[in-house]
């Protein structure tokens, strides 16, 4: 079992104006796609793309997992290889804020989707929040989505998320998304801004100081009980309900992401 790193969601409560540096929010949307990436290579679909659902993690190439597989589907027809016909008449899934306009309009969801709602994400953490946030009425959000202007929006910052928001409005649901062209666009951005993928997250000190603590919490129970194989499940028991470890522990491992070769493990 990996421990992992709290979410992005929970990262961003506890950091300076709730904002990731530019560095950070650049390499973090480059990494969250190769996450979304990798589950599709498995025939997947998430349908619940969001910050809460994205784990961090300390001293690994791969810095972020996608986990929470509760409304994930498959998209792929596993006797014939071919993609499954969109279903009809379905009702919503997802997040109201994240969603793609089709999940609003009840539309059976694919890679496309995801993929919107990693956009919606990325343009939230690049601008700070999204004009439809705290709305509650779906249809509502669906007419902002709808009306949203991106250029606009992002302004000169990364003029790069304009084309890809073209492109990914511009597939159709059984459409394979063109995740090379994407990730060559965020790369001119980062060169463009002198980023490095090999610069430090702003959340590297916290994971290092919950990592320090998760050891030091552990070593004492082990020392407290000494692990007998008696007294193990009342050490276990006192782990899990340790309030501070608590939102830092995943189950099990999560998604690997895709390696820049498209090669993918789990």
């Amino acid at each position: 079992m990996e421990i992992l790193g709290p979410s992005i969601s929970n990262i961003l409560k506890l950091i300076h104006d709730n904002r990731f540096s530019f560095s950070t929010t650049i390499r973090t949307i480059y990494h969250m796609l190769k996450c979304i990436e990798s589950f599709h290579i498995f025939g997947l679909i998430h349908r619940d793309i969001k910050p809460g659902n994205i784990l961090t993690r300390e001293g690994h190439e791969h810095p972020l997992c996608l986990v929470d597989f509760g409304l994930s589907h498959v998209y792929i027809d596993p006797n014939s290889g071919k993609i499954l016909p969109p279903r009809k008449r379905l009702g919503f899934r997802g997040t109201k804020v994240y969603a793609s306009i089709y999940a609003h309009q009840n539309e059976d969801l694919g890679r496309r989707d995801d993929l919107l709602s990693w956009f919606y994400v990325s343009m939230e953490l690049l601008v700070g929040s999204l004009p439809w946030r705290g709305k509650t009425d779906k249809y509502e959000i669906l007419q902002m989505k709808l009306n949203y202007n991106v250029q606009e929006a992002i302004g000169n910052k990364v003029p790069e998320l304009v084309t890809i928001y073209n492109l990914l409005s511009r597939l159709s649901f059984a459409d394979t998304p063109n995740y090379a062209q994407i990730y060559q666009l965020l790369d001119t951005a980062m060169k463009r801004n002198h980023i490095s993928m090999d610069d430090p997250y702003d959340w590297s000190d916290i994971l290092h100081s919950q990592r320090q603590k998760t050891a030091h919490a552990l070593e004492n129970l082990t020392i407290k009980y000494k692990l007998t194989s008696v007294k193990a499940d009342k050490a276990l028991n006192e782990i899990t309900l340790h309030t501070p470890l608590l939102p830092h522990i995943s189950a099990a491992a999560p998604f690997r992401q895709a390696d820049d070769d498209s090669a993918c493990c789990c």
